[in-house]
C-alpha cells in the first residue's frame, strides 16, 4: 500500500509546498518593506512674508530593493502659497507671498475688491501640458489688488502670480495613491476553471491536468495542493498533473481541495477545484 500526504487543513508558510513524498520544501517568503528612507533631520522651517526658499529632502532607496527613487508628491496639506515642489527632485523653492487676510477681516473693508472672472471651472488638461490662465479683480479700497488660495490646492506644477492672477506652469504627472503604489506584484493567471476536475468510478486509472501561466518577467516554480485529493492520486508539482490509480471508497465522495501556483518571485495563485469519486 502506498502512502500519500496531504495536508487536510490550514495553511504551510507562504513559499513552502509539500509533496506526496510528505517532503515540505521551498524558501519562507517574508514581505520586505521596499519604501524609501528619508534621511532628512529637520522637520520645521520658519519663513517671513517675501523670503526665499530653497528646501532640498534627501531620500534614499530601500536598502533591500534599491529601486530608484521616481518621484516625491504632497500627500496632504499645502505648501505657502508661492512656493513649489519639484516632483522629481525634491526640491521646494519659491518665495513666500504676502499673506492674504482672511474672509472675515477683507468683508470688514470697504470697498472690498470686485471679481471680474467669473466662478467656474477654470480649464481641464493634461499631464505634463502648460498652462496659463488668468483671474482678474478691480480694486476696492486700495490703488490695486494682490491675488493669494484661501484654500485648496493648485495642479503640482502650477502657481499662482500674486500680481497678475496669472495661474501657469507645466503640469506635473499625477502621482497614484499610496494603495495602488503598495498593490502585489502581478500573480500567475491559471487557465484552468475552477470546479470539479471530473467524476470517476473507484479503481480507475486518472490523468487529470490543471495548468496556470506565469506573469510577465517571471516563471512558474511549482504546484502545490492544499487539502485532500482522492486517495491513490497525486499531484506533480512541477507539471501539475494529477495521476494515479483512485481508492475504493465506501460511498461516493467529493473531494474539494485547493492548488496553489508559485512563481519564481515567490508569488502564488490559489484556485479551488474537486474530484467524484463515484462507489459502484
Amino acid at each position: 500500500m502506498t502512502i500519500t500526504y496531504s495536508i487536510i487543513s490550514g495553511n504551510l508558510p507562504e513559499g513552502t509546498l509539500l509533496n506526496e513524498n510528505g517532503d515540505l520544501f521551498g524558501s519562507l517568503s517574508f514581505d520586505l518593506p521596499d519604501s524609501p528612507q528619508w534621511t532628512v533631520s529637520q522637520s520645521s522651517f520658519n519663513y517671513d512674508e517675501f523670503d526665499a526658499v530653497s528646501i532640498t529632502f534627501n531620500i534614499v532607496p530601500n536598502s533591500n530593493t534599491n529601486i530608484p527613487i521616481e518621484s516625491v508628491s504632497i500627500i496632504s496639506g499645502n505648501l505657502p502659497w508661492g512656493v513649489v515642489l519639484n516632483s522629481t527632485v525634491g526640491t521646494i523653492t519659491g518665495s513666500v507671498l504676502n499673506l492674504i487676510p482672511s474672509p472675515a477681516i477683507a468683508d470688514s473693508i470697504t470697498p472690498t475688491p470686485t471679481w471680474v472672472t467669473p466662478s467656474s471651472n477654470l480649464g481641464t488638461f493634461d499631464e505634463f501640458q502648460s498652462a496659463s490662465v488668468t483671474v482678474a479683480a478691480t480694486p476696492g479700497s486700495g490703488p490695486s489688488v494682490t491675488y493669494g488660495l484661501q484654500s485648496g490646492l493648485l495642479p503640482w506644477g502650477l502657481t499662482l502670480n500674486p500680481v497678475t492672477g496669472v495661474f501657469s506652469g507645466v503640469i506635473s504627472s499625477l502621482i497614484p495613491s499610496p494603495a495602488i503604489i503598495d498593490e502585489p506584484a502581478a500573480k500567475p493567471t491559471w487557465n484552468t476553471a475552477s470546479g470539479s476536475l471530473g467524476t470517476f468510478n473507484e479503481d480507475t486509472v486518472v490523468n487529470i491536468s490543471v495548468s496556470a501561466s506565469p506573469a510577465p518577467g517571471t516563471n512558474l516554480v511549482a504546484y502545490g495542493v492544499v487539502g485532500e485529493l482522492p486517495w491513490g492520486a497525486i499531484l506533480n508539482n512541477n507539471t501539475g498533473a494529477i495521476t494515479g490509480t483512485l481508492a475504493a471508497v465506501t460511498t461516493t465522495t467529493t473531494y474539494n481541495f485547493q492548488i496553489n501556483v508559485v512563481d519564481d518571485k515567490r508569488t502564488a495563485a490559489s484556485r479551488s477545484f474537486s474530484i467524484t469519486v463515484n462507489n459502484v
